[in-house]
């Protein structure tokens, strides 16, 4: 009898643990759904030719998010478009999956002034949020990163 009941609590305890594996599997592969958004307002002109440059690109490829604490990783196929083009006067929205859970999180994002051909001339960095700050994706979906033409 001792023994039916040792094997009943170990099975339990099995299928407990693979339960709770499971749970923990699910949450570390849960991805956290956002919209970047920006715009080109600013001019930026191109020196090669005394004109504005028409379009800006926003590189989702090269830009990293990282969680507090953590490391940059590098957003490559976690948007799409993963580099939308910006013509002037314009606006963008691009929906994202970060391969990470919500929560706090930094940014950097890496844009290009793009000339009549559609090639990149000059790139710009910037950080989002501002300095030492987080943004809680729990509890907002958007990060706007703004005038893209205003950061170069």
């Amino acid at each position: 009898m001792n023994r039916m009941i040792a094997t009943k609590t170990l099975a339990l305890v099995a299928l407990s643990s693979v339960a709770v594996g499971s749970l923990t599997l699910q949450n570390a592969v849960a991805g956290c759904d956002i919209t970047v958004k920006g715009s080109y307002k600013t001019e930026i002109d191109n020196p090669a030719t005394g004109k504005r440059f028409p379009k800006v690109r926003l590189d989702l490829t090269q830009s990293e998010v990282r969680t507090n604490p953590g490391v940059w990783k590098k957003m490559q196929n976690m948007c799409n478009p993963n580099q939308p083009v910006i013509g002037y006067g314009n606006d963008v929205a691009v929906s994202c999956e970060l391969n990470l859970a919500c929560g706090k999180r930094q940014f950097r994002f890496k844009y290009y002034d793009v000339n009549d051909n559609g090639d990149n001339v000059d790139s710009a960095i910037s950080s989002f949020p501002s300095g030492s700050d987080w943004i809680d994706l729990d509890t907002t979906k958007t990060v706007n990163v703004g005038d893209i033409g205003a950061k170069f």
